[in-house]
């Protein structure tokens, strides 16, 4: 383990062939100096072999680093909360560390359950927590959120 908790959900990631060899469009929501979207962008099946997806590295502020630029990477200097990424073209939604940025929160999710394909995949993290009441660890806020044909559950504790 690398100690960098991201780089560690990309690395089991890479161990999910049946999916990961399906993705063709992958968004970094909030991509900062392009440090995740250069691993996503060469992100290699189980065996070594580079998968190559075009990486979409929304950040309306960072400009992105020269040396994590890869071909398969588009920097979009947009908000992350209403892009012009194309409806239904993006597989995999990865936000690391950038989703409390949000002005509005639940607009940003419609955005991006727009710009997903109906089997697309949102990843994210997280680092601040919000609660219902001022007892966070008798309280948590509970997200059930659909996504393409399922959904995720999220119990934010701290």
């Amino acid at each position: 383990m690398s100690g960098d908790p991201a780089g560690e959900v990309l690395a089991t990631l890479a161990t999910y062939d049946d999916f990961i060899s399906q993705l063709e469009v992958i968004a970094d929501m909030g991509s900062g100096d392009g440090r995740y979207s250069n691993m996503l962008a060469t992100i290699e099946l189980e065996d070594g072999t580079p998968l190559m997806p075009t990486v979409m590295a929304v950040d309306d502020k960072i400009q992105m680093d020269n040396r994590y630029r890869t071909k398969n990477i588009r920097q979009i200097r947009q908000d992350f909360s209403d892009t012009s990424i194309q409806e239904g073209k993006v597989d995999m939604i990865w936000c690391h560390d950038a989703f409390q940025f949000a002005h509005d929160p639940w607009k940003t999710l419609r955005h991006w359950h727009k710009i997903l394909r109906p089997s697309g995949m949102l990843l994210m993290s997280v680092p601040q927590t919000a609660f219902i009441d001022d007892d966070p660890l008798q309280n948590p806020v509970r997200f059930r959120i659909g996504f393409g044909g399922g959904h995720c559950d999220w119990v934010v504790v701290n």
